[in-house]
């Protein structure tokens, strides 16, 4: 037994808690990373709609022009990185759940950039109520989705899913 695992027995035993029952469900979570993968891919599509703007303002300024060029091709390089963990993450989630229905695949990809763009929306709003109620919205809207895809009963409650999901 390695020392990692000692540690992980000997919390266990501490706590009489299995380790799934201490945190959040991992799909849960990796259903989350989906949703900020692509939130981090729309920023990144804006940046490279800015970077070409760039370009067409710098005019002739080669070195400009190519540290641009370099910029442009760091962030497409980014966007290829977190294109592949996003698939990744959404083939492991459906892969782990067993009879999950994949014609909701891209949905819950969405309701999952819903979910995240709604939560950065309620932060950079400093937790204003509108925002709040877009932010729950597309909560249930995302549990309901997923519901459908993981062949549970339909909720709308995240916490429920994610108990079901580590049943």
């Amino acid at each position: 037994m390695t020392k990692k695992e000692e540690q992980v027995v000997s919390l266990d035993s501490q706590t009489g808690v299995e380790p799934t029952q201490q945190k959040r469900g991992w799909v849960f979570d990796e259903i989350v990373k989906v949703g900020q993968l692509e939130a981090a891919m729309a920023h990144n599509d804006e940046q490279i709609c800015n970077i070409y703007s760039d370009m067409e303002e710098q005019g002739g300024d080669a070195d400009a022009l190519t540290k641009l060029a370099d910029e442009l091709n760091t962030n497409y390089e980014i966007t290829r990185l977190d294109y592949d963990n996003r698939v990744d993450s959404l083939n492991g989630i459906f892969n782990a759940i067993p009879n999950s229905d994949r014609h909701y695949y891209c949905q819950v990809k969405h309701r999952a950039t819903v979910y995240a763009i709604a939560g950065e929306n309620f932060h950079a709003r400093h937790c204003d109520p509108e925002a709040e109620k877009s932010l729950v919205a597309a909560g249930k809207a995302l549990a309901l989705t997923c519901s459908l895809a993981f062949g549970f009963e339909p909720m709308q409650c995240l916490r429920c899913l994610d108990e079901a999901m580590r049943k």
